[in-house]
């Protein structure tokens, strides 16, 4: 692999705004994509970028989460095992057609990684980095495995609270279908989740987080209400820069996911 040959100088303008050290506000890497496979070192959605993503400016990542035929939550983003992401293998279709290990074992992605587990990427997370935020995107084909993945996220909480971890872990509930079989859980109220649905439905699983498509606009009034209810609103996925920094201005939410966190990262901290 080479490497850039140019000299990099770097010139100290100002120190941060205190301000903005002390709020928190989430630069959430949109699955650690850095805008494609071929700009980062390590696959999206991979136990090795999770290491590496903060480097990038983020402080949260976001993870898209499926269930294998076995009933094994596992992290992958598209509908099928494809070249974007997968290297030419034996398996083709949609990745929920086969068990973990045959997931685990017979694919490797574009930087030759292997598809992890939700376990075994939370806990690489919650021991290895100093992330802050998850955001356990639950794809619209994870509906079997909800408690399981629910199940998982738990523990990793708890271990992060054993060890003093400072990170705020949620299960994101996408859609329709979704959010009718959440309310199925047992205790599902009870459950740290993320909406991305309306605010009414966000009442009704009592989810901490509320994430609106950026084209539904800044929505001052709506968050500020959820402000002042101690809830938290982010929103995704922005990628235009000039939309990244309107939003940061303009609007008042707790953070963005998008698949530039460096520019994120340089518009907030430059404020």
């Amino acid at each position: 692999q080479e490497y850039p040959q140019n000299t990099v100088k770097f010139r100290f303008a100002r120190k941060i705004k205190p301000e903005l050290l002390q709020n928190k506000y989430y630069v959430i890497s949109h699955h650690g994509s850095g805008g494609g496979p071929e700009f980062l070192p390590h696959t999206e959605n991979t136990n090795e970028i999770c290491k590496v993503i903060e480097r990038y400016g983020a402080n949260g990542i976001e993870v898209d989460v499926r269930v294998a035929k076995d009933g094994v939550p596992f992290l992958y983003h598209d509908n099928t095992l494809n070249p974007r992401l997968v290297r030419k293998g034996s398996l083709v279709g949609k990745p929920e057609n086969y068990t973990f290990d045959e997931l685990h074992s017979l694919v490797r992605l574009i930087h030759n990684e292997q598809i992890p587990s939700l376990e075994s990427m939370l806990d690489v997370i919650v021991t290895e980095t100093t992330l802050e935020f998850v955001y356990v995107d639950c794809k619209p084909t994870s509906e079997p495995g909800l408690g399981t993945i629910a199940a998982i996220c738990e523990s990793a909480r708890q271990k992060a609270l054993s060890l003093n971890r400072d990170i705020e872990i949620y299960m994101a509930i996408t859609t329709e279908d979704l959010y009718n079989a959440f309310l199925l859980l047992p205790n599902y109220q009870s459950i740290p989740t993320i909406c991305e649905l309306d605010v009414e439905k966000l009442n009704q699983m009592n989810s901490q987080v509320w994430s609106p498509r950026f084209t539904e606009g800044t929505q001052n009034s709506e968050v500020a209400s959820l402000h002042a209810q101690g809830k938290k609103a982010i929103t995704w996925t922005v990628n235009i820069p000039d939309q990244m920094y309107q939003y940061l201005t303009e609007g008042i939410f707790d953070g963005m996911l998008t698949d530039y966190c460096t520019l994120l990262a340089y518009y907030y901290y430059g404020q």
